[in-house]
This record gives C-alpha cells, sequence and structure tokens, in this order.
C-alpha cells in the first residue's frame, strides 16, 4: 500500500467526495480527451508530445504526463490518497481516501467534468486544515520517504484520536 497526495481545486475536491454516482478522485487535462490507459506507452508519448506541439503556452507537458502516468499506472487499489487543496505552496487536507477502482474514463465533452477518473471510499472528511509540511506537493506525489510516511501518520492519528 502506498499513501498518496493529490492537489485539486477546492470547487473540485467537493465535486469528488459528492460522488457521481460515488466518491471518485480525477485528474483532467485540455487535450486529454481520451481513455489514457487505453492507449499504449508510444501513443501515450505521441499525445503528449502533439500536445507540446500545438500548445501555445509554457505548460510543462512531460511534468502533466508524469501525473497521468501515475494516476493510471502507479495508484493501485488499496492505496490511499490524501486530496488536498490550495495554492502553489500550501496544502490544506480535504479527505482521506482508500483507492476502490483502476482508473477509468468517462466520455464527457471537456475537461472540467473530470473525466479521468477512480472511484474511492472516503476514510475521513471534514473541515480542512492546512499540513505545512506538505506545502511543496503538486497535483498527484507519492510520499516515498519514512519521514513523509512518518508525517501521514502523524497526521492521521491525530485525525482518528479526535473523532
Amino acid at each position: 500500500m502506498n499513501v498518496w497526495l493529490m492537489k485539486t481545486f477546492k470547487d473540485w475536491a467537493a465535486r469528488f467526495m459528492k460522488g457521481d454516482p460515488e466518491p471518485f478522485v480525477a485528474i483532467d487535462e485540455p487535450g486529454v480527451d481520451v481513455g489514457y490507459g487505453d492507449l499504449s506507452d508510444a501513443k501515450q508519448s505521441k499525445l503528449f508530445r502533439d500536445l507540446e506541439k500545438s500548445s501555445d503556452s509554457k505548460r510543462r507537458w512531460g511534468l502533466i504526463k508524469t501525473f497521468f502516468d501515475r494516476f493510471y499506472i502507479d495508484v493501485k487499489k488499496g492505496d490511499v490518497l490524501v486530496l488536498g487543496t490550495g495554492q502553489t505552496t500550501k496544502f490544506f487536507v480535504y479527505a482521506i481516501v482508500k483507492i476502490k477502482s483502476d482508473a477509468y474514463y468517462v466520455n464527457a465533452p471537456d475537461s472540467t467534468h473530470s473525466r479521468h477518473r477512480r472511484d474511492v471510499e472516503i476514510l475521513w472528511m471534514d473541515e480542512p486544515f492546512q499540513v505545512d509540511e506538505w506545502g511543496w506537493a503538486r497535483r498527484l506525489e507519492i510520499l516515498d520517504t519514512k519521514d513523509r510516511l512518518k508525517e501521514f501518520i502523524k497526521v492521521y492519528t491525530e485525525l482518528k484520536n479526535s473523532n
């Protein structure tokens, strides 16, 4: 089991936990308009190369591809994910969830529908609170060192003991 941090917009986090029809977590990006997990490695790479070539912005497409790869390949059923919100250097814990499904694509008109999803079980959700130590987190990060896992254990233990 791995522990992940996912940062998203506050309104997206609320929509994720409200569920459709059950709670989920998701990532999305304009231009990733297909089931990413159904593509071969070569087609996934080509998709992001094409997006980079056609984009007039300074988007970091290689990093965005990394987040999609993590979401579709590295995150597994049974993993724990801390859903957070906040500006670039802040992380507010919105919910702690357990991953229940493989990643899947919802055919919807555009990226505002959070089309790339995983179903989740809510382990904790209450008033969001800031964890200073996680301000470094971007869209989807693994807690992969002993110190970072200890931070999660401390936060989760305090939440469980406060109930």
